[in-house]
Order: C-alpha cells, then structure tokens, then sequence
C-alpha cells in the first residue's frame, strides 16, 4: 500500500469492480469524482437496482435506510483504490460505523463522502475514519463515523487465522440448515427474500437467518458474515423483540471479530429504554460463546 494521492477531478463510470461487487445491478453509483485531496462524491442511480432488496423508498424502512449506507460503503471502497492509494489486493476490515437518518422531501439522488486519515502502527495496516452523506430519494443517511482498516493479505491472515487456530472457512454454506427463518410478515417485509434473521433449529435461540444465496448480501463469494448484513438482521431482530416494526433512526455498531458462516450466531437483545418518542437498545452477535460485534439502535415510536 502507497500513502499517496492519485486524484482527479475527472467525472467517471462506476464498474461493479471499483466497488467491491461483481453485478452490475447490485452497484449503486453511476459515477463519481474526486474534489479534493479528502473529498470525493458519486452520483446514486436514480432507479434502484433491479434487486428488490433497494426498491423500498418508504421513509424509515430499513430497505432504504441500508441503501445509503451501501451507498457510502461503496463511495468508501472505490475512493480507497483510486484516491487514496490503497492496492487492490489490501484487505478491507471494517471497524466501526454509525449512522443516522432523516425524512427529506424530494431530495436528489447523490451521495457526499469526506474523509479523516489517520496512520496506525505499521504492524496493523492503515486504519481510516471518514464521514459521509447519502440523500437518497425521501431520505438522508448520514454517516458520522466510518473506520475502515487497509491491510496486506499477510496481516490480514494473521487477524482472520489468530495465528496456529484458523477459523472455519465455508463459502457455501447453506446457513438455513441450522437457522430457520423468521415470517417476513412480522418483519414488515413484502416477501421472505430479505430476511435476515430466524431461530436457532437446535435450541429455538434468535440467530442470523440470511439467505448466502441472495445476491443483495453476497453479491460475491463470502467466507464470513458482512457488516451490511448483520445491521439488517440487528434491525430485523429489533422488530421481533419489540413486536412492532418501527422506523430505525441511528445505529451504531463495533465489529471486533469475524463471524463465520459455517456455525449459528445468536443475537442477543439487551435492556430496552422508551423515552421522548424514541426506543433504544442494544444488539449483540455471539458465536461459540464469544461476541463478535455489538450494536446500539435507535427507533422512532
């Protein structure tokens, strides 16, 4: 990895390849340009992709809300490769996110992203914070803080194998074996596509239930759980724990280990708070007995 610019205020095409996605219909920028030397901004397709998982425009719908955010993630990844100097065969691993999001009235498709560098130890890659806005159609994500870590596939392999104990790699994994998905009507989904979340076949416990064969969270081979996907299944869980679905207005998540496919997650609710129209809460994702990432949500009520 390179600590230089390669900046251009040039407009140009997205290909699915600048994003990290191998569908056409699953990339969500149409172009996108450099303004400054920590500054770059894209143009959303005015349509959603072909995928239902982004057609759903209701304000406060979570289909939307995850919208923005692969927005920016996708902003994030192509700046990364051709702004900021990052070789395309570095390793992306996500730290940290939060968001929030508004209801906005005819507001334009694009997406704004700044940038806030910041160097580790050469022993842990590059570590770097950014800050971005998506205002979509009759909504606006803000992503206050985004830290995304750039490491050789060397260090990379040191995090995911934990040295003489590798992890359990399993690309195909059909995870409905063990998880059984929960009724997308209580989701307050129109299908059972995009369910992300079930019970635990073996002792009935609240897991992560996506389907690895939908191309909207595995566009590409996956060995392990994304961080898109389990803020939609935190969100999803929310919904059955409160047994109502409400608008999510703010996540915050920590992602501190990868979680695999191959063996459940349980999702563990924590206490619920209901005060000045909001209900909070927290969300945790435990595989073997330890937590691999951890989430505070906010709801409108």
């Amino acid at each position: 990895m390179t600590g230089d610019h390669n900046r251009s205020d040039a407009q140009m095409l997205v290909a699915p390849h600048h994003v990290h996605r191998t569908r056409s219909d699953q990339t969500l920028l149409a172009t996108a340009r450099a303004i400054d030397a920590n500054t770059s901004t894209a143009e959303v397709k005015q349509e959603p992709t072909s995928d239902s998982y982004y057609r759903d425009h209701v304000c406060g719908r979570s289909m939307a809300l995850m919208r923005g955010i692969e927005a920016i993630r996708q902003l994030e990844t192509l700046s990364a490769h051709l702004y900021y100097g990052v070789s395309h065969d570095a390793k992306f691993v996500l730290r940290e996110w939060e968001f929030s999001a508004n209801c906005v009235n005819d507001a334009p498709s694009s997406v704004g992203f700044v940038s806030l560098l910041r160097d580790t130890p050469a022993d842990r890659g590059r570590t770097v914070e950014y800050v971005g806005t998506a205002t979509l159609v009759e909504i606006k994500v803000c992503m206050e803080r985004l830290v995304v870590s750039y490491v050789t596939p060397e260090i990379y392999k040191a995090i995911r194998y934990r040295g003489s104990a590798p992890t359990v790699l399993s690309a195909h994994t059909n995870v409905r074996n063990y998880c059984a998905p929960a009724d997308h009507a209580r989701l307050g989904l129109d299908a059972p596509d995009h369910v992300a979340v079930g019970h635990d076949r073996a002792n009935g416990h609240l897991c992560v239930a996506a389907d690895t064969g939908n191309p909207a969270y595995f566009d590409h081979v996956q060995d392990h759980w994304p961080g898109m996907v389990l803020t939609e299944a935190a969100i999803q869980a929310a919904h059955l724990h409160l047994g109502r679905v409400l608008p999510c207005t703010a996540v915050r998540a920590r992602f501190d280990r990868y979680l695999e496919l191959s063996i459940p997650v349980h999702i563990e609710i924590g206490d619920v708070t209901e005060s000045g129209g909001l209900v909070e809460l927290a969300v945790g994702f435990v595989q073997a007995g330890s937590t691999g990432a951890s989430m505070k949500l906010t709801f409108e009520s």
